[in-house]
């Protein structure tokens, strides 16, 4: 219990030598603390859990994964899987592609909609080159790629960059 207090090794020693029956030495209760330490659980990761509403918001990022054989080509490439994720059911759909490219950006939100039967009103995105030039700055918005713009136009939803390193 003088461990679980927050005591540290030599106060520990010092008050378990009050009690006359106590015989150990001080390096041997520095190893049993260190031990137990050691011993301890580690403390639990902790989540906060966002609650969307449905339709509210989507997820969507490309995520390199392992090479995959070109069927056009036969050869073996780098290969990126598009991933958009519902908010609220956690719905996902996945398409692998061989670039993250513009053109392929955008083939894959349409794929991405026709696969759901709809648009979620807001897609949260990281920073990558397809759908944003510039990232927020502590004094500047996101700066969009036009096209994406007009995609996310055409279909009504919004684009909600995320802040670089969150």
């Amino acid at each position: 219990t003088l461990l679980k207090q927050g005591l540290r090794p030599g106060l520990i020693y010092q008050k378990l030598c009050e009690h006359p029956e106590f015989t150990a030495s001080e390096s041997a209760v520095w190893r049993m603390t260190v031990k137990l330490r050691d011993a301890q659980p580690p403390a639990p990761r902790v989540f906060g859990r966002i609650e969307t509403l449905p339709g509210e918001v989507g997820q969507v990022d490309f995520g390199e994964v392992t090479p995959l054989v070109d069927p056009a080509t036969g050869e073996t490439r780098r290969t990126w899987a598009f991933s958009l994720v519902l908010g609220w059911s956690r719905h996902q759909y996945v398409e692998f592609v061989f670039d993250q490219k513009l053109p392929t950006w955008l083939l894959c939100h349409q794929h991405a909609f026709e696969f759901f039967g709809g648009v979620p009103q807001r897609l949260v995105i990281d920073n990558l080159k397809a759908a944003i030039i510039r990232a927020y700055a502590h004094d500047r918005e996101a700066e969009v790629q036009r096209a994406y713009g007009e995609c996310a136009e055409h279909y009504g939803f919004l684009i909600a960059p995320c802040r670089p390193r969150t």
